[in-house]
């Protein structure tokens, strides 16, 4: 993601903020009281009755902006107006946009918190600002300017906001570099049962390997696709892979399709517990190890 910068909102960004609120939808989200269109005059009023109007760029282009209101001074500060460009959603622009706002609130008034509003149907929010450590403390009945009275939730966080850890759910796809795009294609069917698929469009003809719910994608050696690792090179992988299959069965399947087993059955440690695997190698060298869970 290109770097972020923030600076204090100046008029002639007006027209551009304008254009970060695509619908009434939206707008009635963001400002309740505010008539849709918004427009630049609008935009300039409520930063001039506001503290701390603030445009977030990227790239020069001004992809986001807030304000703080409710201002008291050594307590708490209202984050509002809080506004994301639509193409960038969803890319963490919105949790860096409140760091921010954040951050100037402590520094500027001395806030130990952080409030700010968000409607109960909008469940995207909701779910960003509960994991920044936003708790409800209130809420009202609010008539936002399409008419449609919704629940209005008062949330705060304590300053400096939580941090927010990622979490993997699986595995979907790796990528293996071979010399032969054909002869591991055969491999991997013949010796592991895995089925080739054919994706992308016919101009650029991909290849993978599929089994359970993953994936291995084949990239040719001679030319990677792109993007691709520092150095993709045939060989250089190290696999562990479960099997249904018992591994005597495995072992006798493998060396009748001409596979040399290197090592095993042996015992060894696998991420959910032990397991049991057969080591041996790809056409490429990749070093494979097929396991069952003891």
């Amino acid at each position: 993601m290109t770097t972020l910068t923030f600076r204090p909102f100046a008029i002639d960004d007006a027209q551009s903020v304008a254009q970060l609120v695509e619908s009434a939808a939206v707008l009635a989200d963001i400002a309740p009281s505010a008539a849709w269109p918004i427009t630049p005059d609008w935009i300039i009023q409520v930063a001039q009755e506001r503290a701390q109007a603030t445009v977030m760029l990227q790239a020069g282009q001004v992809v986001g902006y807030a304000n703080l209101y409710g201002v008291q001074e050594g307590l708490s500060s209202f984050a509002g107006n809080v506004m994301v460009l639509p193409k960038q959603r969803g890319k963490g622009l919105g949790e860096a946009l409140i760091r921010h706002m954040a951050l100037l609130a402590k520094q500027h008034y001395g806030a130990g918190f952080l409030d700010l509003s968000c409607f109960s149907h909008n469940q995207v929010a909701l779910n960003l600002y509960q994991k920044l450590g936003f708790t409800p403390w209130g809420w009202e009945q609010r008539l936002s300017a399409d008419c449609t009275e919704g629940l209005l939730l008062h949330l705060r966080s304590s300053l400096p906001l939580q941090r927010i850890t990622a979490s993997m759910a699986s595995l979907d796809h790796l990528v293996l570099s071979v010399t032969d795009i054909q002869q591991s294609i055969d491999f991997y069917q013949r010796c592991l049962g895995m089925h080739p698929i054919q994706f992308g469009p016919p101009e650029s003809s991909r290849y993978a390997l599929c089994f359970g719910r993953q994936k291995i994608n084949l990239h040719p050696a001679q030319a990677p696709l792109t993007p691709h690792a520092a150095s993709p090179k045939p060989g250089s992988a190290d696999l562990c892979l479960l099997s249904y299959t018992a591994l005597d069965v495995l072992y006798l399947h493998l060396t009748q399709c001409g596979v040399t087993i290197e090592e095993g059955p042996v015992s060894r440690r696998g991420a959910t517990g032990p397991i049991r695997s057969l080591y041996f190698r790809d056409p490429d060298g990749n070093l494979i190890e097929v396991s069952n869970t003891v």
